[in-house]
């Protein structure tokens, strides 16, 4: 299996929303046909609208994750973390502060 391009969050959005109009037309012929039970239905509806929430909520947010990543990149290149990070190889650091 080759690796896939990143998608863009607002076209993943798009996919899980059409997926869902989908899952409304289709999973009550399923479960009237006993192929799939009510219960099955309503936990693949809430998945999907758990994944679309979780897809909104990354997109809504992105410029705040995007300094996240940029701040934590950051810290890693500040020569005292070098330090650190060479001094205890494979430390993980959570966090650095300014002391004065």
């Amino acid at each position: 299996m080759t690796s896939s391009p990143k998608l863009p969050l607002a076209l993943q959005i798009a996919e899980v929303q059409y997926a869902l109009e989908l899952y409304r037309e289709v999973h009550p012929s399923l479960v009237r046909s006993r192929v799939m039970t009510e219960r099955d239905r309503e936990r693949h509806d809430e998945y999907m609208r758990g994944v679309l929430r979780t897809l909104e909520w990354f997109n809504a947010n992105k410029d705040v994750i995007r300094a996240a990543i940029a701040d934590a990149r950051a810290a890693e290149r500040h020569p005292a973390v070098k330090a650190v990070a060479d001094a205890f190889p494979g430390a993980r650091v959570a966090a650095v502060r300014r002391t004065a």
